[in-house]
């Protein structure tokens, strides 16, 4: 199991931090964000044991009183959603359990850059490429 994450300037015509994995990391993934739901709190997305962060970014998640989305300053997102909003968001990843190759958008109100999440369209090659 595992996820990848790197920020990518006008990938598909925005400036995007893309999510990857199979499908047993990106349910460890939404775990995580139902724990931001639940308890609040912040998490560093880039140190979790399975996620491994592409050209050193940093990625902390974050509960907040709105929506506010992803910000990105150099090669530190931060990632802001409200308890509602972390919610919804495991919940859009647990969607692609039942799939081979889709993605999900987990755009929120401010997002400074898109935000998306992918099972089975890139994998390796296309990271030792691009990543």
């Amino acid at each position: 199991m595992l996820i990848r994450i790197g920020f990518f300037r006008d990938f598909k015509s925005s400036d995007t931090l893309l999510i990857e994995g199979d499908s047993s990391g990106l349910c460890q993934l939404a775990d995580v964000f139902r724990q931001l739901a639940e308890r609040g709190g912040s998490i560093a997305i880039h140190e979790l044991p399975f996620v491994q962060a592409h050209h050193g970014i940093r990625v902390v998640a974050s509960t907040a009183d709105g929506d506010f989305g992803a910000s990105i300053n150099a090669l530190d997102v931060s990632w802001e959603r409200s308890r509602t909003g972390w919610q919804e968001t495991a919940e859009r990843l647990r969607a692609l359990e039942t799939t081979t190759a889709a993605h999900q958008y987990l755009d929120a109100g401010e997002d400074e850059a898109s935000v998306m999440v992918s099972l089975g369209e890139y994998g390796d090659a296309w990271w030792a490429q691009n990543g």
